[in-house]
């Protein structure tokens, strides 16, 4: 049936559009007639998933520090860690964004260990919940839980002159980190946790050449000495081509992580930058599993955190951060 008003070169789609198909019809007009062509039938038009953020969060609204009170307004804690200064809101600023608006600055603080590494860290920002690993229940913020069906989509800048990449294996900017809740109650080893950032290359004397982003995925069967996991690889940030795109500097990254939370092959895992797909893997173990076959959940946060080798100071800059049920909850088209 036609579609009253439908006239314009665009058009906006409608509930009532939902179950059926479309088709465009053009009509070319000359001095001698007009003739009519029609394109062939769209995909069954599905309704928008629904869903709101589990978290929506824009900067630079943080609290230095720790709070119980599950009534306060939304914030991020922030804390710098393995640092001689400890929690200190010299290496937690507010910056502008270069439009106008504020984003929140993270500045790595002087280590009090040369050998170690240090990190400053916006986290915890959802409410308290339940959750179990290892036959026991707790209740704990932030944490990730098998079933859940999570994107993630940030917004964050590497400033030129500030942000400075090292070679060290743990330069980190979003983290699910392991929670080793219960992890030796078993006597099974907990592993390093999956998280985005950027890898470079260099030696000791030179380090931090070549620059990129990249997604460190690590999941599924831990071995028993706690040496290696069954996944774990890292994609670096590519174009369509497959070519690894160098760091751009001062540039806002709109990054989004999917993750559905499963011990086995039901698990599900994508990565966008900048609205390309870098990789899609929708059938893969997205929890780490231990040698007595139990998970555990992941807590969450938003990091600049360098080791063994890192330079202070470097900071880098974040503006936004949601975190919902679907796609369309934290305002993303796949």
């Amino acid at each position: 049936m036609e579609i009253d008003g439908a006239t314009d070169v665009s058009y906006a789609l409608a509930t009532a559009d939902v179950g059926r198909t479309l088709r465009v019809f053009v009509t070319a007009s000359n001095s001698t007639g007009s003739a009519t062509a029609a394109s062939a039938a769209s995909s069954v038009v599905t309704a928008p998933q629904s869903g709101s953020p589990l978290w929506d969060w824009a900067a630079p609204n943080y609290l230095l520090g720790w709070t119980d009170n599950q009534n306060a307004p939304d914030h991020w804690q922030a804390a710098v860690s393995d640092s001689a200064s400890g929690l200190d809101a010299n290496y937690i600023s507010t910056v502008g964004d270069g439009s106008g608006g504020a984003a929140t600055r993270l500045t790595i603080a002087p280590t009090s260990n040369g050998n170690s590494g240090t990190m400053t860290s916006l986290y915890n920002p959802m409410p308290d919940r339940e959750v179990t690993a290892y036959g026991s229940t707790a209740t704990a913020g932030a944490y990730t839980a098998q079933g859940d069906d999570t994107w993630y989509r940030w917004r964050v800048r590497f400033p030129s002159g500030v942000y400075v990449p090292r070679m060290g294996v743990w330069n980190i900017n979003v983290e699910w980190h392991e929670s080793r809740y219960g992890s030796t109650l078993n006597n099974c080893p907990t592993y390093t946790s999956p998280y985005f950032g950027v890898q470079a290359d260099g030696t000791t004397a030179n380090p931090g050449t070549n620059p990129r982003l990249i997604f460190h995925f690590r999941s599924g069967q831990v071995a028993a000495d706690g040496n290696s996991i069954e996944n774990d690889f890292i994609i670096a940030q590519h174009d369509g081509s497959g070519n690894v795109m160098p760091l751009q500097y001062d540039h806002w990254y709109d990054v989004v992580a999917h993750y559905r939370w499963e011990p086995d092959s039901s698990g599900a895992f994508e990565w966008y930058v900048d609205g390309q797909l870098q990789y899609r893997n929708l059938g893969i173990k997205t929890m780490h599993v231990f040698c007595d076959g139990t998970s555990y959940p992941y807590t969450f946060g938003m990091y600049d955190y360098q080791r063994n080798d890192g330079a202070w100071p470097s900071g880098v800059d974040y503006k936004t951060m949601d975190i919902g049920p679907t796609a369309d909850s934290v305002g993303f088209t796949p």
